[in-house]
């Protein structure tokens, strides 16, 4: 690939999010290598390494964030609700995990 009315060759450019499909070098080698088979012409390729400010969060991690910011919520809420305070000063008990359920609806 040749930019038109330039005697340089064409560049691609990509910035990876993460390297599951293996690391920058062997992306871009395999791409230039497709490029070169099945259009028969030379391209500069450009691969970016991942880095997490260049990118946004998946959803996957949206998800993990947004339930661990709500589990620290209400484990923060737990250990300073007012009569667990009283148990643990009055019995020595210690809260052991803080696990969330589920609300379920009664018909």
């Amino acid at each position: 690939y040749r930019i038109p009315g330039l005697d340089q060759p064409g560049r691609v450019v990509l910035q990876l999010i993460n390297e599951c499909f293996g690391s920058p070098e062997a992306i871009r080698t395999r791409l230039m290598g497709l490029i070169q088979k099945q259009f028969g012409v030379e391209v500069d390729v450009v691969v970016h390494p991942p880095s997490p400010s260049d990118r946004s969060e998946t959803l996957q991690e949206k998800q993990f964030r947004e339930q661990s910011e709500s589990l620290g919520k209400l484990e923060s809420e737990v250990y300073n609700h007012s009569a667990l305070q009283s148990l643990r000063t009055r019995f020595g008990a210690e809260i052991i995990s803080v696990v969330p359920t589920q609300a379920k609806t009664i018909n």
